[in-house]
């Protein structure tokens, strides 16, 4: 099962049991992290009591575990009820505790909410992923919880680009006046006609903010069509094989990546010397904007040490075109940055073979 059905799949459960109690819930996430993360029953360890004093003790819901190891708290809680300051104070005091000392939280109640908690500066950073069908943000949830994926770098650098990225949004949103809608019209059609035309005609117009995408998505489309995934089917020519620039709607960009490189090899289109480049690491930065070389021949090559001297893998494992092994490392937030490049990386290749 792919982390799209199987986030599908926990949407499907999760609106069958908004009114399951809590005990019910335990249980199926206790199976879902069996079958669907692929943890093993010794690395799901249920109700264990961390100890305070002589007496007092926690009991986290679940502690995610791999080679012996403690990798995260999740706390359950019905479906029906929305998170809140004592569920958050709850899973920061299990996270902090002394004999654990977790760095990653999950809350899952009427919203999936992935913690990162710092435990020198008592500094916490919160994603929250609703229960929503064919969700990025849950499929992605999906993949770095698994635990032949789990790793706290790439879990914390996720909710940070998300964060990010939804800021930004805010920002765009509450920087969006009628003035400014206004000035970047008048920029916009000054180009072709007498500025105080311009200035007359759209100072009267009557526009209000709520009407921002409606004005503004036509001069992006006409602006910036390779934005857009499918952007028209457009396509390339090389040596009379016809590729497309652009994913489809239900690919993502891992899937079209694969797809064009499979195709490339097997048409035997790449030359030696763009084979060569496509495992530099600054060409591939430069060219697609991944932090890796976009291709590893040597399995020892797929793996990155961290600091904490972890090995962990770039590269996809079981997926090779022609005995080389392919960058996984592809950010939901840079999604339409990807395509842009992938697609500008194939109209050059089209050029040279004219």
């Amino acid at each position: 099962m792919d982390y799209k059905s199987g986030w599908n799949q926990l949407v499907s459960e999760y609106k069958k049991n908004l009114d399951a109690k809590e005990d019910k819930i335990h249980t199926q996430w206790e199976l879902y992290f069996s079958f669907l993360f692929h943890y093993s029953s010794d690395d799901i360890d249920s109700k264990r009591s961390l100890h305070i004093g002589s007496k007092d003790r926690e009991i986290p819901d679940i502690i995610l575990r791999s080679n012996q190891k403690d990798l995260c708290v999740v706390e359950l809680k019905r479906y029906s009820l929305s998170k809140n300051t004592d569920y958050e104070k709850q899973l920061l005091n299990y996270m902090s505790h002394t004999d654990i000392r977790l760095s990653i939280g999950v809350i899952i109640c009427k919203t999936i909410d992935i913690y990162y908690y710092n435990q020198a500066t008592n500094e916490k950073e919160c994603l929250e992923i609703p229960f929503e069908e064919d969700s990025e943000l849950g499929e992605k949830f999906v993949e770095l919880f698994s635990r032949e994926n789990y790793s706290e770098e790439n879990i914390t650098r996720f909710i940070r680009e998300q964060n990010v990225s939804r800021i930004s949004e805010e920002k765009i949103k509450s920087e969006t006046t009628v003035a400014l809608i206004k000035q970047l019209l008048i920029e916009h059609f000054c180009e072709r006609f007498d500025t105080g035309l311009v200035t007359r005609v759209v100072s009267e117009l009557n526009i209000s903010v709520s009407e921002v995408k409606s004005l503004i998505s036509p001069i992006i489309r006409e602006s910036s069509p390779s934005t857009k995934i499918g952007a028209g089917k457009r396509t390339v020519t090389l040596n009379g094989t016809i590729l497309p620039l652009y994913r489809d709607d239900n690919q993502s960009v891992q899937d079209f990546i694969k797809e064009t490189l499979t195709s490339l090899f097997e048409k035997n289109i790449l030359t030696d010397e763009e084979i060569a480049l496509l495992q530099d690491k600054k060409y591939s930065k430069e060219t697609f904007g991944i932090q890796y070389p976009l291709l590893a021949k040597n399995y020892i090559d797929i793996f990155e040490e961290t600091k904490d001297g972890k090995k962990y893998a770039r590269y996809w494992q079981k997926f090779n075109v022609n005995k080389f092994y392919v960058c996984s490392q592809w950010w939901l937030n840079n999604f339409d940055s990807y395509d842009k490049l992938i697609a500008q990386w194939l109209i050059n290749l089209e050029k040279e073979r004219r």
